[in-house]
């Protein structure tokens, strides 16, 4: 651990910063729902669709970044990703009451947060220790439940609806600082990769087909279904479930959202450091999934004072697990920092299609019942599935890889 340079806390910070940025501006649009389907004259489903664009965007190229990254360096990769972050906030502020312009600058936006999120994957396996993956990722992970905390709480204060355009003008500034500090002070891994030549579908083809067989890449896949796409339609649509049915302001609405988040950002590297400790992975899925749905189920159901508390449990639960979804990939002993990028890349386009689908799948139930309530229950009880693939994916902890020693 000594042989490492201090400076990668230095550089874990600046990533820590740039997915917070990600974190806090995707979802912005959904503090706007009903001024967004007003003026482009759409429905909850076009609203919901808007919404989950970002995620479509992601789920495009992301196969395809794993490759990008290593022939261009993730530094670049991530500098890159931060421009686009900055093109796409700031087009959205100055776009036409046209919804699929719109939607083409969110599709810019999600171009750039998969660009950063897949970049600092091999940054982070070759500047951290083993040992150290499960509270690094953990406090990686946290960025973007900080991001759209940060988000809930103060862009209804600064920005009441319906100025969701000068909300992106704002926060479009920070990407052009961060995407400025990256410049100069972020780094390549520390591991040169020795594919650099090959082209990009045949490097990508050689890769997938390593990964075919490791069935925790597709386990860890259906878990980021969960923890992107379940989540982030939960997330998205709870405020407006609340003023909608339960009549609550737009600004208490939101405060509960961020509930959520705020919880979830202390289980993240509670549960990294926890799990890291006692050297084992697969138990905190066993028990969050059942856990998760539990809690959801009686937020949505039992709205009221003890519904803060609910909402905030599933926050805590879902960081208990979601730390390992990346951890368990980078201690896999068939997954070599070669393969990272693309064995992550091939997981979140599980989670990215989750995320675009499933606000779209909400916002059609909204449309076709009138309510969101059945929608929040389906999602709730897709949790268990969490529970499943715990029991099934293989342990990676250094407990286990002490054992098979």
């Amino acid at each position: 651990m000594s042989a490492l340079p201090r400076y990668r806390y230095f550089l874990a910070a600046l990533m820590f910063l740039v997915r917070i940025y990600a974190g806090f501006v995707m979802l912005v649009p959904v503090l706007y729902t009903a001024d967004i389907a007003v003026e482009f004259g759409v429905s909850s489903t076009g609203v919901g669709n808007y919404i989950g664009f970002l995620m479509w965007a992601c789920a495009a190229v992301v196969l395809f970044s794993g490759p990008i990254v290593t022939k261009f360096g993730a530094k670049r990769c991530c500098l890159i990703g931060t421009i686009f972050m900055a093109l796409g906030v700031l087009a959205t502020a100055f776009t036409p009451p046209n919804y699929f312009l719109a939607c083409a600058f969110r599709l810019v936006l999600g171009l750039g947060i998969v660009l950063v999120t897949v970049a600092v994957m091999p940054i982070t396996m070759t500047w951290f220790t083993s040992e150290e993956y499960g509270r690094v990722n953990g406090v990686l992970e946290s960025s973007t439940s900080i991001g759209i905390l940060l988000n809930f709480w103060f862009t209804p204060v600064w920005f009441p609806r319906p100025l969701w355009r000068e909300a992106h003008l704002f926060y479009g500034i920070p990407a052009v600082i961060l995407a400025i500090l990256w410049a100069v002070f972020g780094r390549d891994p520390l591991v040169q990769f020795k594919e650099k030549e090959e082209k990009y579908f045949d490097l990508l083809k050689t890769r997938l087909h390593k990964l075919f067989g490791i069935k925790e890449v597709w386990l860890m896949g259906g878990t980021m279904w969960m923890a992107m796409g379940v989540s982030m339609a939960i997330i998205s649509w709870i405020p407006s479930y609340l003023e909608l049915e339960w009549k609550w302001p737009h600004a208490t609405a939101a405060l509960l959202a961020s509930m959520y988040d705020l919880i979830n950002i202390a289980g993240w590297p509670l549960g990294g450091t926890l799990s890291d400790k006692v050297g084992l992975r697969r138990p905190f899925f066993i028990v969050a999934g059942g856990m998760i749905t539990m809690c959801a189920i009686t937020a949505v159901t039992f709205v009221g004072p003890a519904s803060w508390i609910w909402f905030g449990f599933m926050g805590l639960f879902t960081a208990v697990y979601g730390f390992g979804i990346i951890t368990i990939l980078m201690e896999h002993p068939e997954i070599d920092p070669e393969l990272i990028s693309t064995a992550i890349s091939v997981t979140l386009l599980f989670g990215f299609l989750g995320g675009a689908i499933m606000p779209t799948v909400f916002g059609a139930i909204l449309d076709l019942t009138g309510s969101l309530y059945f929608a929040m229950i389906i999602g709730a009880a897709l949790y268990t599935l969490i529970t499943i693939f715990g029991l099934l994916i293989r342990e990676t902890g250094w407990k286990a890889a002490a054992e098979e020693k």
